[in-house]
């Protein structure tokens, strides 16, 4: 009983903190006045009655490229293979007019994906998308869950099932209520609510080193929101430093908080790395109680702090390098430029976001250490 006790004021407790800084921290962000949101472009278009454009995959039978033309360009002659033109053989140009990069070139026996767009004349034009290749990714994914389930067995099988159901979360949930007009941040902070604890408990079972690593994570959590937005406004980043916040500026998504869905996706980000430090830290001072029930709180402490510094100097630097990779291509187009200045790429409103993005996460992971250790050194002493 009372094992049971302690894990309900644990969940209780955690819920209360989420809850509470999620409608806390959406007030901050949404605090800006009329005057200062930046205005979004509308664009007052009246909706075509145009039929809906569909896709379908076929498989290339030959591919032509002229050599006079100057320009990368195919003759193509496609069979559908699936939807409501299947058996049809379609006659394609690809290129020309449209550019084309060499990688995108197709060859025979190539599947594609195509696309069917109805025109105001009441044609149909066909163009190639692009290659077909969720097969491969598919099977890249099952060998991924199959190597999880090996080495991992019930935890591996938990740990896929609550990234499952966190994918689920995030794509039915949370982005459809900022679609819908609501806060990102306290979308966000209900996701969070649900994804922590189960994505804790399926990896790592029920227990009260889980309970202690699902409090710490979000205590972890709800401090990273408040940096999160004093760095933000510090730094005066709107949210529209990339080129995909551009595209949702334009038309009926045009009214998004962006600086609120910038802050959303740092904690997104900042929660997978503290799943993994809070239930690490909270097991290592589980073991070591066990292992010496004489150790006192303060002892316990001093032992796992040691370890969670390991964790620290390790995960801060995969932190930053999974970041620094990301935005790899955008890194190498900065260093070609010689005529702008460190300073001023620095400056650009995307680096300064990857930037914010990174030490948030990072000090997110830094104060989960001793959060969780101080937590479980007073509640899993033996």
């Amino acid at each position: 009983m009372k094992v049971f006790a302690t894990k309900f004021f644990l969940l209780v407790t955690i819920f209360v903190i989420l809850i509470s800084a999620a409608f806390t921290t959406s007030n901050a962000a949404n605090a800006q006045s009329p005057d200062e949101q930046i205005p979004s472009p509308q664009l007052d278009l009246e909706p075509a009655e145009l039929p809906p454009e569909e896709f379908f995959r076929g498989k290339v039978l030959s591919a032509e490229q002229p050599e006079s033309i100057g320009v990368r360009f195919q003759r193509v002659k496609v069979e559908v293979t699936t939807g409501s033109l299947k058996g049809e053989v379609l006659n394609l140009d690809h290129g020309g007019t449209l550019t084309i990069r060499e990688d995108e070139l197709v060859r025979e026996g190539e599947e594609i994906v195509l696309i069917a767009i109805p025109t105001f004349e009441g044609k149909t034009d066909y163009f190639i998308v692009d290659k077909y290749r969720l097969p491969p990714v598919l099977w890249i994914i099952a060998i991924f869950f199959a190597l999880a389930i090996f080495f991992g067995r019930a935890r591996g099988l938990g740990a896929l099932a609550g990234l499952a159901i966190s994918v689920f979360v995030i794509v039915k949930l949370v982005l459809p209520k900022i679609l819908e007009g609501g806060s990102p941040l306290a979308s966000t902070f209900l996701g969070i609510a649900i994804i922590l604890p189960v994505s804790i408990f399926l990896a790592h079972g029920f227990s009260k080193r889980t309970s202690v690593a699902l409090l710490s994570g979000g205590i972890s959590i709800a401090l990273s929101a408040g940096l999160a937005i004093l760095f933000v406004n510090l730094s005066k980043l709107s949210g529209l430093g990339s080129e995909e916040t551009l595209f949702l500026q334009v038309g009926q998504y045009g009214e998004i908080n962006f600086q609120g869905l910038l802050l959303a996706g740092i904690l997104i980000g900042a929660l997978g790395v503290l799943d993994d430090i809070t239930a690490a830290q909270s097991a290592v001072v589980d073991e070591l109680s066990k292992a010496n029930p004489k150790f006192s709180p303060a002892e316990l402490y001093k032992i796992g702090i040691s370890v969670g510094r390991e964790h620290i100097a390790s995960l801060v630097n995969t932190l930053v390098l999974a970041y620094a990779g990301a935005s790899l291509p955008l890194l190498l187009l900065f260093s070609i430029n010689k005529n702008t200045p460190l300073w001023v790429n620095l400056n650009s409103g995307f680096i300064s976001e990857e930037i914010i993005r990174a030490v948030v996460g990072s000090l997110a992971l830094i104060l989960a250490v001793p959060i969780t250790t101080w937590l479980a050194s007073r509640l899993l002493k033996k």
